[in-house]
């Protein structure tokens, strides 16, 4: 009986601690993806700047 409850116990314990390597996998992935699209939108808003600086230049000259 005590073999079978801590082989019970050894099965939870493996569940569990698979499914927090997933949730980190997911979290860790997230994060890329919100990386990525952190860089997207600087990139655009260095563009924007770029326009606006030149068309500042057109201005003066």
């Amino acid at each position: 009986m005590q073999r079978v409850l801590v082989l019970i116990m050894a099965m939870l314990a493996s569940a569990c601690g698979q499914q927090d390597i997933e949730d980190g996998e997911h979290v860790w992935k997230e994060q890329m993806q919100t990386m990525d699209k952190a860089r997207e939108v600087e990139q655009t808003l260095q563009e924007a700047d770029k326009r606006r600086r030149e068309a500042a230049e057109a201005e003066t000259n």
